[in-house]
């Protein structure tokens, strides 16, 4: 493997004045590092975080969160940050992250709970809901495509394909983190700048960023998700989705076709998909007030609802 920078250094909630524990569970034969906040009888909510961030990402959603008295556990997914890196592509496939998820929930002494992610950590939500769907409460999908509804969409949309160039590019061996790396990770922040509104992210959380992706080698192991999928193209054990699901959708994404959206909500009779314009890929970065209400809003939908 191609070291890059390397630091012991790493982001705690004190580092960044939150109120939280931050502490290691075991996975799945690994171990993950989990950010938690709330009172401990609360309903249980998990953040999940997408590529190139960390469990950094919520900061704007752990106190809020915790304060309207749900139990927020926020992990560094496999791979980032403070969370182990196992070897072997097969350690990155989705259903390694389903089954990590799963621990996570496990750890909190709960069957089950709601679970919120963005970009991959969506990703996985999506995967969780058709493979442990017993264990999803609510799902909350912040741009990121039902599975199913993506391999069809690029069969008949070149264009698409053409916007996810990157993922291509990350199938080559140690030459993505090599460039990436360079001119202090110029090349990633400015992807992060570029393709975000104005002032979405500061010189401060790019540092942050910055020092997640020099621990422990961590950049490499964050791009094993996409060499993952790319060499065994994995598909999840069913396509039709029963968890009570809510999809944000930031209409101004530059990843991601907007048309996608309504795809997805093809895979389920309880998937709600709600547009959101002046918002990027990066939309719980850009409204974190507003997608915040959408959480809630959506798991007190959920808990107040009868059971079938």
């Amino acid at each position: 493997m191609y070291v890059m920078y390397e630091t012991t250094e790493c982001i705690r909630p004190a580092d960044v004045h939150l109120h939280g524990k931050s502490s290691h569970i075991d996975a799945n034969g690994t171990t993950l590092h989990v950010v938690e906040a709330g009172p401990p009888t609360g309903e249980v909510i998990v953040l999940l975080h997408g590529f190139p961030e960390f469990w950094y990402q919520w900061r704007e959603y752990i106190e809020p969160l915790a304060a309207e008295g749900f139990r927020v556990l926020v992990p560094d997914q496999r791979g980032y940050h403070l969370s182990g890196k196992p070897s072997g592509l097969h350690s990155y496939l989705p259903k390694a992250m389903v089954s990590d998820l799963n621990s996570v929930i496990q750890s909190a002494d709960v069957t089950s709970a709601h679970v919120v992610g963005h970009d991959w950590g969506a990703i996985i939500g999506w995967w969780s809901a058709l493979s442990i769907p017993d264990k999803i409460d609510s799902l909350t999908v912040i741009n990121a495509p039902h599975p199913e509804a993506f391999r069809r969409y690029i069969r008949s949309h070149p264009s698409q394909l053409l916007r996810n160039g990157y993922a291509l590019l990350f199938q080559l061996p140690s030459i993505p983190e090599r460039v990436a790396c360079l001119q202090d990770w110029r090349l990633v922040t400015e992807m992060m700048d570029r393709t975000s509104r104005k002032n979405t992210f500061s010189a401060h959380d790019f540092a942050a960023y910055r020092t997640a992706w020099e621990r422990e080698d961590a950049y490499s192991f964050m791009l094993n998700w996409y060499r993952a999928v790319g060499r065994f193209i994995p598909r999840p054990p069913q396509h039709l989705v029963t968890v009570p699901t809510q999809l944000l959708w930031g209409t101004e994404d530059s990843f991601l076709e907007q048309p996608l959206a309504a795809a997805s909500a093809q895979w389920g009779e309880k998937i709600s998909v709600k547009l959101v314009d002046r918002a990027t890929h990066w939309l719980p970065h850009e409204h974190p007030k507003y997608v915040r209400q959408q959480i809630v809003s959506h798991v007190d939908s959920d808990s107040n609802s009868e059971p079938e």
